[in-house]
């Protein structure tokens, strides 16, 4: 495969290469969503054109999935395995999915703040409320979830989103909030995030500054 890199004035090319593809579980199934888990796997989440449709509509809408759930599947795919999870009636819109220990998978609803926790085999086993107004979920390898949020989660009247970057534990309860009395200023809108081991580093607005947040150790 042959990527094209560029350089401008003094900043160096960077180099590419292809780590694998992203190929559909299923004949006819279409990409939702995808990301990178915590150990550099790729995880995606596919479904049929119609399913897809249905889960990128606002719940306030009869044909979304929050209202007609759907079948879905979730593709982890490392540098030797490829797992893949069905899950049935998925009525998450917008939603991010990350892996947790133990082949469970998360998928949490970016619009609403659902939560579902599933086991390697598709079954639910933890649902609860992460707050709305998600822009990233990330997950690490001790199976906390890592959440930033965007302007109308921070500023949606919800205590625990108004804080702008949260860590969950395994039972979707908050275990670590972005402090207010810092000298770093507010997360009006975590427009990055990204987790290396058990710590997260953001760049939010206002300042636009970047910071690692505590492991919480």
């Amino acid at each position: 495969m042959a990527i094209s890199t560029a350089q401008h004035d003094n900043q160096l090319p960077a180099r590419l290469r292809a780590h694998g593809r992203l190929t559909p579980p299923k004949s006819g199934d279409v990409l939702v969503t995808a990301s990178v888990g915590p150990s550099g796997e790729a995880i995606t989440l596919w479904a049929d054109p119609a399913a897809q449709r249905s889960l990128l509509k606002p719940s306030r809408l009869d044909e979304s999935c929050a209202n007609q759930p759907v079948s879905a599947r979730v593709v982890i795919q490392s540098s030797s395995t490829t797992t893949v999870t069905a899950l049935a009636d998925l009525d998450l819109p917008f939603c991010q999915v990350q892996p947790l220990p133990g082949g469970q998978i998360l998928v949490v609803a970016t619009r609403g703040g659902t939560a579902v926790i599933y086991d390697a085999d598709g079954v639910p086993l933890r649902r609860g409320s992460v707050s709305d107004g998600i822009e990233h979920v990330l997950t690490t390898p001790a199976g906390r979830v890592w959440i930033g949020y965007f302007d109308e989660g921070v500023y949606g009247n919800d205590p625990v989103g108004h804080h702008g970057i949260v860590r969950y534990a395994a039972d979707l309860e908050p275990d670590w909030m972005y402090p207010y009395d810092t000298g770093f200023g507010p997360v009006d809108d975590c427009y990055t995030l990204n987790v290396e081991g058990e710590t997260a580093w953001s760049c939010y607005y206002s300042g636009f500054r970047s910071y690692g947040c505590p492991t919480g150790r």
